[in-house]
């Protein structure tokens, strides 16, 4: 299986780390797109917070990697 990251406020993704998810802290919509734009190819699944997919509403949708979004 390939890695997992979640991206968004610190306080609401760093448990994911304790099972081993790659940590991405993002406060602000610019932080987000820059970890979501770092992301490298070895990343199958994204763990977003709501604010963390709102910010990247503008992106241009992706087929990889999976994405997963927690609710608010």
């Amino acid at each position: 299986m390939g890695g997992i990251a979640a991206i968004g406020a610190m306080v609401d993704i760093q448990g994911f780390g304790l099972a081993g998810v790659r940590v991405l802290p993002a406060d602000g919509p610019d932080e987000v797109r820059s970890a979501w734009r770092g992301l490298d190819e070895a990343v199958e699944l994204v763990i977003l917070t709501a604010n963390a997919a709102a910010a990247l509403a503008g992106e241009p949708p992706a087929e990889h990697p999976l994405t997963a979004v927690l609710p608010s």
